[in-house]
């Protein structure tokens, strides 16, 4: 990593929002579970008790409506069977109040009596009246007690549904600001795309940096290349993979020796005219493996940004031509390692 910019206030968000993040998933989850949903994947021990809890709080209000249905009912029953009796009461005392009305006529009883036994008729009469409202009352119990309990239904599932639509809109409001933070961090930190030494450092505290400018150089550790620049005349001759005597300017050829290498890569356009030759030329980078050049056992390490000169053979010659003709068969280029 070569600049990294201050992200505290950005890593602080996004700690926030993992925050959230987590408590809306937990939320979506439970919701989807008793809605028979399929849940989010992630789950914790705790999602699956506070789910626990909830679907016993959801049992205990559909037992409790349950129970008030059936009270009802119960009740409606009873007052049904007292009607009932109090009916076949009244029908009884019907009866009786005819035969003593045939009884007073022929005088065996008094008046008085049979004047009793209608005022007992009318009090059992007012007595089926007031059940006979209580029935109704009772009946209307019974089908307040099933709206009820079917409105626990409802309004469960619409709860549920309410709560399910609102953690899933919030989940994903979190998931893409934590993209957009996740996404600051990263344009925040400025990485190089190989190991490498730092050098030629342009920017200062305080400074700002404009674009198009360069703000340091990297000098790469993985192994160096050689890059030379071939002219039009002979880059139609030039292949991958061809061999090439690759030379230090700074370390004398006959003293230190070369470096054996091949063709890499072929630029596949020219570069501009070169201010002091006034050629254009293409580039072409060749590998090879050593890192350094020897002389009488002393080692003398390579470093990038050192002149070299690369000698690639191109076709075939004839021994003696080779010998005679070697430095026309081949071509020079000084270019900088890297």
């Amino acid at each position: 990593m070569l600049v990294e910019f201050d992200g505290r206030e950005a890593r602080r968000e996004r700690r926030d929002l993992l925050l959230q993040a987590d408590l809306w998933r937990k939320q979506v989850n439970q919701a989807a579970q008793q809605l028979g949903l399929p849940p989010l994947p992630g789950g914790s021990q705790e999602e699956r008790q506070v789910l626990a809890l909830e679907r016993k709080d959801i049992q205990l209000r559909h037992r409790v409506a349950l129970q008030r249905l059936r009270r009802s009912e119960a009740g409606v029953q009873e007052q049904a069977d007292v009607l009932e009796a109090l009916r076949a009461r009244y029908a009884l005392n019907a009866n009786i109040r005819a035969r003593m009305a045939q009884l007073a006529r022929e005088g065996a009883i008094s008046h008085l009596e049979l004047e009793r036994q209608d005022e007992r008729q009318m009090d059992l009469l007012s007595t089926i009246r007031r059940t006979e409202q209580q029935l109704v009352a009772a009946g209307s119990g019974v089908i307040e007690s099933r709206v009820n309990r079917e409105q626990v239904t409802t309004e469960n599932g619409r709860r549920l549904w309410d709560r399910y639509d609102e953690a899933r809109h919030r989940l994903l409001e979190t998931t893409t600001r934590l993209g957009q933070v996740d996404e600051r961090l990263r344009l925040g930190r400025v990485v190089a795309p190989r190991p490498g030494r730092v050098f030629d450092l342009q920017a200062s505290n305080g400074q700002i940096a404009g674009p198009g400018r360069p703000l340091l150089k990297l000098v790469g550790q993985r192994g160096l290349e050689a890059e030379l620049a071939i002219s039009n005349r002979d880059i139609a001759f030039l292949r991958p993979g061809m061999e090439v005597d690759v030379r230090v300017t700074s370390l004398p050829f006959t003293d230190y020796g070369s470096l054996k290498g091949s063709v890499v890569r072929v630029g596949a356009d020219a570069l501009p005219a070169d201010s002091s030759t006034g050629q254009e030329s293409f580039p072409v980078i060749v590998s090879f493996d050593g890192r350094s050049l020897g002389r009488r056992g002393q080692s003398y390490g390579l470093r990038a940004g050192m002149a070299v000169t690369g000698l690639v053979q191109l076709g075939s010659r004839p021994v003696l031509a080779l010998l005679n003709d070697r430095f026309t068969d081949f071509f020079d280029s000084a270019r900088t390692l890297r």
